[in-house]
């Protein structure tokens, strides 16, 4: 039989050591956070802000300026772009439902409108 006092010192060695791979997998995971932000930084100052957040299908204001001055856009094209570019930056605002609504605008007109036949 094993004595009660090495049992006990077994034990405690189990607990150290499960403390200790505790231990080495928090500074694990440190380690590699640190690391993938260091990544993102040095990522982000070689490609540059501008171009990280220019990327996808948004439009800038800035764009639509560019465009206008260049003879791309006409003055309404601009206007009627510029004031969709603002209203999707409002706060609480939706494309999609505000386009849902004119369009549910326009057929109600259309059908409210006095058509030239006779039923």
């Amino acid at each position: 039989m094993i004595p009660l006092a090495a049992l006990v010192a077994q034990q405690s060695t189990r607990q150290q050591s499960v403390g200790q791979a505790v231990i080495y997998v928090a500074i694990l995971v440190g380690v590699v956070l640190a690391g993938a932000l260091v990544l993102m930084r040095y990522r982000k100052k070689l490609i540059g802000d501008d171009e990280l957040e220019g990327t996808g299908d948004t439009v800038s204001l800035h764009t639509l300026r560019t465009m206008r001055d260049n003879g791309q856009l006409t003055e309404e094209e601009y206007q009627k772009a510029s004031a969709v570019v603002l209203n999707a930056m409002s706060p609480g605002s939706n494309p999609l439902r505000d386009e849902i609504e004119r369009r549910a605008r326009e057929r109600d007109a259309s059908e409210s409108e006095p058509s030239g036949r006779e039923p």
